[in-house]
């Protein structure tokens, strides 16, 4: 490990195979943490390349607690690195509970705050909803369309980083490496990344790693989609990467200020968000709009819509529900969005609170992959064998 330092120290590449050593001998124990700390800070003073941090990427989920899914189960992430310091409300968390409830598969990979004063973990608690074991994920997905994963469950690796992560106190490449490590080995993802500078890095680190189809973005300074601006995208196939901009008015919705999406604790914050799916006073506003536009970019991925475009617009349109019939009836509509986003409003309060909600409180509505099962699932230990 001394050489490969000393290489660094020189502002060398390093290969993929030379990554591979330092970072088994990290997972595995076997480095001191002095020897960590001057890996992480020599990696950070030079600029980590896609190679390096798809090699890291390689080595944290061969040492991961994987899930074993049915080959024919292909799951999606929402996800952001944090970072941006904004302090919203959990945007990512909530997009991924409706892209769910549109009948994407969602395997949600997590942790507790990094930025703001509530991470996915925090508000998830709060909510309810339990940490699963690995074996309990798959059963989830299949049965609710969601299971959410606790970053620390899932990764052991990382017990020999954290101590000298805490004691730097500085950004290192871990700091970046959760949304690529998703212990679902997600085909499909929405990954928002807290710098423009990180969004080609990411693409190429994805396409590295064979994703089936990826957006990379980053907007007004956060890491998610918003319509305080301009997005930056780095669209990724197995083809290649691409970037482009999408602006609010192409989703159909109105531009708003930082300020419109902040939350507070996770307290706060799952008050906010069952307002929003209650169609309470932040349904129609700046975060119900933001909810459902980093939603349908979710959905885009995995082949919901043809377009981003459309994908995105469906789901704003619909969530405004008795306001849009005339856009639904024209055929671009989306009904599946409409139904689960329309369960989402009326039952997540009730589940939140511990309450189960039959199949006849649906009434007509499918019960098998709707919202319903979704959070009712999700919020409460499930123990499958």
């Amino acid at each position: 490990m001394k050489v490969l330092l000393e290489k660094l120290a020189q502002r060398q590449d390093l290969t993929a195979e030379e990554m591979v050593v330092i970072m088994d001998t990290i997972a595995l124990g076997a480095a001191d943490p002095i020897q960590i700390g001057v890996f992480l800070s020599l990696l950070r003073s030079k600029g980590e390349t896609p190679v390096e941090v798809q090699s890291l990427v390689s080595v944290m989920l061969r040492h991961a607690r994987l899930v074993p899914l049915q080959q024919d189960v292909k799951t999606l992430d929402i996800v952001g690195t944090g970072g941006d310091g904004a302090n919203t409300v959990n945007l990512s968390t909530s997009a991924a509970i409706l892209a769910a409830a549109c009948g994407a598969k969602v395997a949600k990979h997590g942790n507790r705050s990094v930025s703001s004063r509530s991470g996915s973990a925090d508000v998830l608690e709060v909510m309810g909803v339990p940490m699963l074991e690995p074996q309990h994920i798959s059963p989830c997905i299949n049965e609710a369309n969601i299971a959410f994963m606790y970053a620390p469950h899932f990764h052991p690796a990382m017990k020999h980083v954290a101590p000298v992560r805490k004691s730097m106190g500085i950004r290192s490449v871990f700091n970046v490496l959760g949304p690529l490590i998703n212990p679902a080995k997600c085909q499909t993802s929405v990954i928002g990344v807290y710098t423009p500078s990180l969004l080609d890095l990411f693409g190429q680190v994805l396409h590295l790693m064979g994703v089936e189809h990826a957006l990379v973005v980053h907007c007004a300074g956060l890491d998610e989609l918003n319509p305080i601006g301009d997005a930056e995208i780095v669209e990724v196939t197995q083809q290649g990467c691409q970037r482009y901009t999408l602006t609010p008015e192409e989703i159909g919705i109105p531009r708003c200020t930082l300020k419109d999406l902040e939350g507070g604790d996770a307290d706060e914050n799952c008050r906010i968000l069952r307002q929003v799916f209650q169609g309470g006073e932040h349904c129609e506003n700046a975060i119900g709009n933001t909810i459902a536009y980093n939603a349908g970019a979710g959905r885009f991925p995995v082949r919901a819509a043809p377009r981003l475009t459309v994908s995105c617009r469906r789901v704003v349109c619909v969530r405004v529900g008795q306001h849009n019939q005339a856009w639904l009836r024209s055929g671009e509509g989306c009904a599946e969005s409409w139904r689960g986003y329309y369960l989402l409003f009326h039952v997540f309060g009730t589940l939140t609170q511990g309450t189960m909600c039959s199949s006849e409180d649906a009434g007509p509505l499918e019960r098998s992959s709707d919202a319903v099962a979704c959070l009712a699932t999700c919020c409460r230990p499930i123990m499958l064998s």
